[in-house]
């Protein structure tokens, strides 16, 4: 409901909240910060954001939306210590969020709207390759990596609800592990 007394029609299904897919607004207490080359805003309306430490905490993974090609969002690696070296990682043509380390910082898991749907994808910090995990058209996001880096956990909107779901790292069928 807004302030003037008209409706506002919110979608049927919510978790939290918000509807699928919609993240947080960004507040004082967890600023969000999207990036060209030219200024920074939290202005994430065409953004999913994320960050994460390498497992040795010396490089911060993010993404932002730094890439010459406009409306790419982009995966960048930020050196901790002194040098404060960044570099990209990769770019995606519609949208990169949730960046996860693998435990022994070789890759990195990640969600894309590179296909046109929310999937999961990993990409190998040594030779670069981007390879799909998942497919389809259910929002999957917010991958986790197991501690032996064998699986990822993750989000699964389904059936009008949000699950968590196991996949191979390798790829494979996601299984759902709530019901």
């Amino acid at each position: 409901f807004s302030r003037g007394g008209s409706r506002a029609h919110a979608p049927s299904t919510r978790i939290n909240g918000r509807a699928p897919g919609q993240r947080e607004k960004s507040s004082v207490t967890n600023p969000v910060l999207v990036c060209t080359d030219t200024a920074c805003t939290n202005d994430t309306r065409n953004a999913w954001t994320g960050s994460a430490f390498s497992p040795d905490s010396r490089t911060l993974v993010f993404t932002g939306r730094r890439s010459p090609t406009k409306g790419e969002a982009t995966l960048h690696a930020l050196a901790v210590d002194s040098s404060g070296e960044t570099r990209t990682l990769a770019s995606m043509p519609d949208g990169v969020g949730d960046p996860a380390v693998s435990p022994d910082g070789s890759q990195l898991a990640f969600a894309s709207r590179r296909d046109g749907f929310w999937n999961l994808y990993v990409l190998d910090l040594a030779t670069g390759e981007v390879r799909q995990l998942t497919t389809g058209s259910n929002f999957k996001a917010n991958p986790y990596w197991s501690p032996d880096g064998q699986y990822l956990v993750f989000e699964l909107y389904r059936n009008d609800n949000l699950d968590i779901a196991i996949l191979s790292a390798s790829g494979g069928e996601p299984i759902p592990l709530t019901a």
